[in-house]
C-alpha cells in the first residue's frame, strides 16, 4: 500500500526524521528521556507516590536506567468507566540478549518476594530452559501494568523473533511447541517473524500471547486479503487500510481477538474508528508531540459494532516537548 495522502505523508515523513534524530543521539540522552517521560505520565494520570515507591515500579526505572537505547511506551486503558494509566512498555535492542532477560527475571523475582507472593512465573522459567538461540531475537519488551486492585497488575515480558520451521533452538518453535497453535493463528501468521510473550497477574494467573502481524504492503496483496478475510470482520479490514501495521493479539486466556492498529494518520484515525471521549483527550495530550509509533488495541467485535468502550491507546515518544497537564477524567492507578 503506497502512502500518497499528504496528512499521512506529513506524520510518516516526521517519523521518519524522528528515528534519524535518535541514532544521532548518545545512550545517556535516551535514558533521559524515558526517565522524564515516565515521571510526565505519572503527572498528567496523577499516578501517585504510593505506585512510583513499589517494588514493580522502582524495579522498572532501573531497568529504564540501565538500558542503553532503548525506548519507553506510555499507555492508557479504558474498560467502560474505568481509565487505567499506570501503563509502561520498554523496547530494547540489548547486546546481550540473555544477560538482559536474566536481569529482568531477577526484577520479576524481586516483585514476587516483596509485593506480589501469588505471581507465577513457571511457565516463564519453562520456556527459558534449555538452549535458545538467541541471536534469532532482536527486541525484547518489558511490561508493566499497576492497577489500583493490586492483584489486578501485571508484568509482562514479549520477544521480537525471526521463525524457523524445524529449528529446536528457535525461540519462536520453542514458545509455539509449548502453547500450541490454532488455525486463526495460522491464517494470520504470514512471516517468518512473530512477536510473542507472557502476561503475568499478581493474581496467580499466567496469559501465553502471540501477535501475529500484517503490514500495509502485504495487506495491498490480493491473495493475502482473500487469506484474512474468512477470520476478520468487515469492519477490521477496512480500519486496516488507513493503517501502515496491523498486529493480532491471541491470547491463551481470552479468545476475544484484539486488533492492534497503528495508524498512519493517528488524528483521523480515532476520530473515526474510537470517537471516545477519553481517547480524544489521551490524544489530544500525546498527539501534540513528536512520535516514534502509536497504536490503537480494541476487540474485533466492538470494531465491527461500531460502539468501541474497550480499548488502549500506546504512545512511543520520540523526545522534544511534552504536554502541558489538562483536565482528565478520573484515572484510576
Amino acid at each position: 500500500m503506497s502512502i500518497s495522502s499528504s496528512g499521512t505523508a506529513g506524520f510518516q515523513e516526521r517519523v521518519q526524521a524522528h528515528i534519524r534524530m535518535l541514532a544521532e543521539q548518545p545512550a545517556a540522552w535516551h535514558i533521559a528521556k524515558n526517565l522524564r517521560w515516565m515521571e510526565t505520565h505519572c503527572r498528567i494520570f496523577g499516578i501517585g507516590e504510593a505506585v512510583q515507591v513499589s517494588v514493580a515500579y522502582q524495579g522498572f526505572r532501573e531497568l529504564v536506567r540501565e538500558a542503553a537505547y532503548a525506548t519507553v511506551e506510555l499507555s492508557i486503558k479504558v474498560a467502560g468507566d474505568s481509565v487505567q494509566a499506570g501503563r509502561f512498555n520498554l523496547f530494547c535492542v540489548p547486546q546481550d540478549v540473555q544477560g538482559f532477560v536474566a536481569g529482568v527475571m531477577s526484577f520479576f523475582e524481586a516483585v514476587k518476594a516483596a509485593e506480589a507472593p501469588a505471581l507465577d512465573l513457571s511457565l516463564l522459567w519453562r520456556f527459558l530452559e534449555g538452549d535458545i538461540d538467541w541471536t534469532r531475537v532482536s527486541r525484547v519488551v518489558v511490561g508493566l501494568d499497576l492497577r489500583e486492585q493490586a492483584l489486578q497488575s501485571r508484568l509482562k515480558l514479549w520477544f521480537f523473533a525471526d521463525d524457523e520451521t524445524g529449528v529446536v533452538r528457535n525461540p519462536v518453535q520453542k514458545a509455539l511447541a509449548m502453547h500450541g497453535r490454532d488455525e486463526l493463528f495460522d491464517a494470520l501468521h504470514l512471516h517468518p517473524s512473530l512477536l510473542f510473550g507472557y502476561d503475568l497477574c499478581f493474581d496467580g494467573s499466567t496469559g501465553f500471547r502471540s501477535y501475529p502481524d500484517v503490514t500495509a504492503e502485504e495487506f495491498a496483496s490480493d491473495s493475502v486479503r482473500a487469506r484474512l478475510q474468512p477470520v476478520l470482520s468487515r469492519q477490521t479490514m477496512c480500519a486496516m487500510e488507513e493503517a501502515l501495521w496491523t498486529h493480532f493479539q491471541i491470547s491463551s486466556r481470552n479468545r476475544d481477538l484484539m486488533v492492534q492498529l497503528h495508524p498512519m494518520e493517528p488524528s483521523a484515525f480515532l476520530a473515526k474508528w474510537v470517537p471516545h471521549p477519553v481517547a480524544a483527550r489521551v490524544h489530544g495530550l500525546y498527539g501534540e508531540v513528536p512520535l516514534l509509533d502509536m497504536v490503537v488495541s480494541l476487540p474485533m467485535h466492538e470494531l465491527e459494532r461500531g460502539e468501541v468502550e474497550n480499548f488502549s491507546l500506546y504512545y512511543m515518544p520520540a523526545g522534544g516537548r511534552r504536554p502541558k497537564q489538562v483536565g482528565l477524567p478520573e484515572v484510576r492507578e
